[in-house]
């Protein structure tokens, strides 16, 4: 089942209408709605997190599709996050490394004069 369908299957079976259900995780109704249809995407642990609770339901079932891990669990044997995102974020570092904006060298004595 798409995520969006997910999310307002359990909503419906709660018994919230959107209103309802954007009030409780702090939203709009057209944000709900908007998800529900698969407009909006949720890119956010935070958001994700919120809506499992909400709906009372396991982060991975809610959101299957998406490698989540419990923060100080992953190991070798864990999917955790998913090499693309490391692979984005050790790219993102290198980048800034390259650049000269990360980790720059203390000055020498010799440059104070």
């Amino acid at each position: 089942m798409e995520f969006g369908r997910q999310v307002a299957f359990l909503r419906k079976k709660f018994g919230y209408s959107q209103a309802e259900f954007a009030r409780k995780i702090d939203r709009s109704e057209t944000w709900v709605s908007q998800v529900e249809r698969g407009v909006r995407k949720i890119d956010r642990m935070s958001v994700l997190e919120r809506l499992a609770d909400a709906l009372d339901v396991p982060l991975a079932e809610l959101a299957p599709e998406r490698r989540v891990v419990a923060a100080g669990t992953a190991d070798e044997t864990s999917p955790g996050l998913g090499s693309t995102s490391i692979a984005r974020a050790i790219g993102s570092t290198r980048s800034h490394i390259a650049e000269g904006s990360l980790y720059r060298q203390p000055p020498c004595k010799h440059e104070f004069g």
